[in-house]
């Protein structure tokens, strides 16, 4: 069987009820209620909504045990407004289409932006469909939303305390025949109560009375009465304002996101920027109201005037409201929520009908001593699917998704943008391809002229060795580009290593070592004062060892005329000139004796020359 936790949010607290069962059997196995403490309440550092979120997550998380399938929070009605709604047609989806054009005249005085608006038929003897339509500011269901955050909780159904009110009557009242009349219902609660009448068939009217027994405390502050203040009379409520009628239906429920209760109950970080308001009362509640003291203490503190004013305030309200429903008599008006001393006889004496208690009872009842909540039973009730009440006002843009619903709109919109974007691009794409083919074409057309010209440069010897390969129509055309690429630098490549430029160290120029040593004798010896003549030179190209890079070996001789130091100093100098070269290796003399000829010396010198080097240094 379902499992079904109610949850009714008041200013000063909460109560909740686990409802087990179906739509026609089901059984209050639980329930319970709190306040708000004192560390919630501190005007400084207090925060209400997250204390009463976390309120509900410990009561709950004790007096729970086992996993729920269904959550619904009912909050209350401290600034609803109720209106009757006259239309031709009943149908739920075609009302709800409509239903904010309609009522929006009978709101002037509030910004339909600003409110959700839900509603129930009436049950009456008109023609047409009834409607009682409930406008709830937006306010309270973005806070209740936030408290139930806070107690760990994402609930499918948002309903008004007047909803759940009547989904509890309807399931728990007696059975009274029409023609014996009609039987009232007054829910007392602590800022706001509520008034239904109630025909064997369904709802026949109801009223939101701004009222509640928290009146008793304006002025009383930390439970001490101000001698300036007290229960006052108050303005009472406009006649039309409050009036509405409505007829149950069978209710709409959903699946909702349940889980194993009070799993809220750790702390989490909170962000004060969002949570501007944490220190003010919920629900728009007077902060006149002391919101810490209980009924018991406000009633010690109130004296018998105040008891009083508040008595014939609260049954003025009931009997303007039971006046408004045309034609109708009462029997009975049974009192619920909170016990109010004096009220009973109060509203016998003044309206002359039978008032008394009406209390629904828990499983564990006797255990704990705390009966159920009417709201809160009423609110557990449409999460088994036994309420008449279908109003929900968690919609537009609170409405409840889960799992790919969630995201279900924007996937959509995601796809669509996404495939429309893939559409752009092939199209596109399309365009490239054939520009980039006709490109193409031209580039294989202007590459292969290039070279067929290359190739009637040729001779007929040449062509047999260096003809280059123009014929790839066999080939796909993205191919032939690369394929003409691939020929023609094969034939490059044989080339290169032919003239040794291909990467491969070609033996060291002999010829190219002799124009360098040519070149500093010119610049060295022209200087010399006297005769001398080179006998010899002898070149070898040297292969690169382990110990030496490749190099020309390079013997001379010089036959210099002069004497001794002339030549010794000249030979010095040359030999001193070549190792400061950077292509030579190294450089010296090997042998200088006398020359055949008469005052002549004769010397051999031994240069090893790097040719490469020679050109890296631009030489």
């Amino acid at each position: 069987m379902a499992r079904s936790l109610g949850i009714h949010l008041q200013a000063d607290g909460f109560a909740y009820a686990l409802v087990e069962g179906n739509a026609k059997r089901f059984q209050i196995k639980t329930a319970g209620s709190g306040g708000l403490d004192q560390a919630s309440l501190d005007p400084v550092k207090g925060n209400m909504g997250r204390g009463l979120g976390k309120a509900i997550a410990r009561a709950v998380k004790a007096g729970v045990k086992g996993k729920v399938d269904q959550v619904v929070f009912s909050l209350p009605s401290n600034q609803s407004v109720l209106r009757e709604l006259s239309l031709p047609f009943s149908d739920r989806d075609k009302v709800q289409q409509v239903l904010k054009f309609e009522v929006e005249s009978e709101l002037y005085h509030l910004d339909i932006d600003d409110v959700i608006c839900d509603f129930v038929e009436l049950h009456d003897d008109r023609a047409t469909s009834s409607l009682l339509v409930s406008a709830v500011p937006k306010s309270h269901v973005e806070e209740t939303l936030r408290i139930a955050d806070y107690a760990g909780y994402e609930p499918h159904t948002v309903e008004s305390d007047l909803g759940a009110l009547v989904n509890a009557v309807q399931a728990f009242r007696s059975e009274q025949p029409e023609e014996e009349g009609l039987q009232a219902y007054l829910y007392v609660g602590s800022v706001n109560s509520v008034l239904l009448v109630m025909a064997a068939d369904g709802v026949r009217a109801a009223r939101l009375l701004h009222l509640g027994w928290r009146e008793l405390a304006r002025g009383m502050k930390n439970g001490t009465a101000d001698p300036e203040a007290g229960a006052s009379e108050g303005p009472s409520q406009e006649e039309d304002g409050d009036r509405a009628l409505m007829l149950a239906e069978d209710p709409e429920t959903g699946e909702q996101a349940g889980g194993e209760v009070g799993e809220g109950d750790e702390d989490e970080e909170v962000d004060e920027e969002e949570d501007l308001h944490r220190h003010d009362p919920l629900f728009g509640t007077s902060p006149e109201l002391p919101l810490g003291m209980t009924l018991e203490a406000v009633v010690e503190a109130a004296d018998s005037a105040e008891l009083g004013t508040l008595l014939r305030r609260m049954v003025n309200e009931v009997r303007r409201g039971l006046a408004a429903v045309a034609g109708a008599q009462v029997v009975k008006l049974n009192l619920m929520g909170a016990a109010l001393p004096g009220l009973e006889e109060a509203l016998a004496t003044r309206l002359g009908v039978v008032a008394a208690p009406m209390s629904l009872s828990a499983e564990d009842e006797q255990e704990t001593g705390v009966p159920a909540d009417a709201v809160a039973v009423g609110a557990a009730l449409q999460g088994v699917g036994a309420g008449i009440s279908p109003m929900n006002f968690r919609q537009e843009e609170f409405r409840f998704t889960r799992g790919l619903e969630r995201v279900e709109g924007p996937l959509t919109f995601m796809l669509l943008g996404v495939i429309g974007l893939l559409l752009i691009q092939a199209v596109i794409l399309v365009q490239k391809s054939r520009v980039l083919k006709r490109d193409l074409e031209i580039m294989v057309q202007d590459t292969t002229g290039k070279v067929s010209q290359f190739n009637e440069s040729l001779s007929e010897d040449e062509k047999q060795e260096w003809h280059i390969r123009t014929d790839w129509s066999q080939v796909d055309l993205p191919m032939r580009l690369n394929s003409l690429r691939i020929a023609t630098n094969k034939k490059k490549t044989e080339l290169d290593k032919l003239v040794g430029e291909a990467g491969v160290e070609m033996i060291p120029s002999c010829l190219r070592a002799w124009k360098l040593v040519h070149e500093v004798l010119q610049a060295e010896m022209s200087s010399y004062p006297d005769r001398w003549i080179v006998e010899y030179f002898d070149f070898m190209a040297m292969d690169k060892s382990r110990n030496e890079e490749a190099h020309v070996l390079s013997k001379f001789s010089l036959t210099l005329f002069g004497d001794d130091l002339q030549v010794g100093n000249a030979m010095d100098r040359l030999i001193q000139v070549l190792n400061g070269k950077e292509w030579v290796i190294s450089a010296e003399n090997r042998v200088l004796r006398d020359a055949d000829v008469a005052g002549a010396k004769n010397g051999e010198l031994e240069v090893r020359i790097m040719p490469a080097k020679a050109k890296e240094v631009g030489l």
